[in-house]
């Protein structure tokens, strides 16, 4: 299984599965590929920065050593990011989305909203 994770299992996953389901962990542990949208480093700096969330820059090196792949955005993915119904009015969950849809990607998440686009899902 080739997985995308959200930001809320991406910090989990990264800091320690604590808030992760047993079953995400099973899947995260045995899947061929894990990966992340690139622009998820941007989105939770951003709350960093606004106060919102306590994140140290060193957790970004911890990230990548645990093998997760960040995605760069293409250009098709923005485009296909601006044309997806507006279940998500927040750009970088709508980019998440263009990505996993172009990749055939299952998106590890909590939000119930993502499965509104048609893409296989798993519960965070």
């Amino acid at each position: 299984m080739n997985l995308l994770l959200d930001s809320h299992a991406l910090m989990w996953w990264a800091m320690g599965q604590g808030a992760l389901r047993p079953d995400a962990i099973r899947a995260i542990d045995t899947a061929t590929s894990v990966s992340a949208s690139l622009a998820m480093p941007w989105e939770l700096q951003i709350k960093v920065k606004l106060g919102k969330l306590d994140l140290g820059r060193a957790r970004w090196q911890d990230i990548e050593e645990s093998g997760v792949a960040f995605l760069a955005p293409t250009l098709a993915d923005v485009l296909l990011a601006a044309d997806l119904p507006l279940h998500h009015r927040d750009p970088f969950d709508r980019l998440i989305v263009a990505q996993a849809m172009q990749r055939h990607l299952v998106i590890v998440t909590r939000d119930a909203i993502f499965a509104r686009y048609g893409i296989a899902t798993l519960a965070a």
